[in-house]
């Protein structure tokens, strides 16, 4: 079965590749955790080079598609109901937003889901949260790939499940990469000094 699938996709290569991303792109949108679990698939499937790519645009536009339906179904209700706590939040997020974002790209662990959905509530616009969104989460897509390719068969990955492929040193590496914008940006604001002319403007 295993190689009847994978004679499929060599096949149809760009067929299977559109369908792909479409699929994972609506699947990561619903409040279902399967982003890990799609990327090791696709990493079987298509290896590590066009399995990145359907990854990487696949997750994006999973991304952008919750953070619209937050935004056009829950942001009304959500101002209606925490209005003051929610501008506070979003100034905030004016301010620093991006950077919070590309940390929470960066770090596997964190719902997908929910944070694209929290990110909708908020008036950051679509094309900063695209670009940022495509940069972080490029290193995940990049190591699930790469470990998805290197499973022997689907069912070790059906019997495993995302969990058990990987391990803790890979979760480790992850969590630090993700802490590195913050860190960036905390010793920039400490040691970013504004110049006299700023000061006064």
């Amino acid at each position: 079965m295993d190689e009847i699938l994978r004679s499929a996709v060599a096949t149809y290569p760009v067929a299977a590749s559109f369908i792909a991303c479409a699929v994972y792109a609506i699947l990561t949108s619903l409040p279902v955790p399967l982003a890990a679990f799609l990327s090791l698939l696709c990493g079987w499937f298509f290896g590590n080079y066009l399995g990145t790519g359907i990854v990487s645009f696949g997750a994006v536009g999973g991304a952008i598609l919750t953070l619209l339906y937050s935004r056009y179904l829950l942001r009304r209700w959500a101002l209606q109901r925490f209005g003051s706590l929610l501008e506070t939040v979003d100034s905030k997020m004016n301010r620093e937003g991006l950077a919070y974002l590309l940390g929470m790209r960066l770090m596997p662990g964190l719902p997908f889901f929910a944070v694209n959905a929290a990110f909708g509530l908020t008036s950051i616009r679509i094309v900063p949260f695209w670009i940022v969104s495509q940069i972080g989460m490029l290193p995940a897509s990049i190591a699930y790939v790469y470990v998805g390719s290197t499973i022997p068969t689907l069912e070790v990955l059906k019997s495993q499940g995302a969990r058990g492929v990987l391990n803790w040193q890979f979760t480790l590496g992850m969590a630090i990469l993700a802490m590195l914008p913050i860190v960036l940006k905390y010793y920039y604001d400490r040691f970013h000094q504004p110049s006299p002319i700023d000061r006064h403007t």
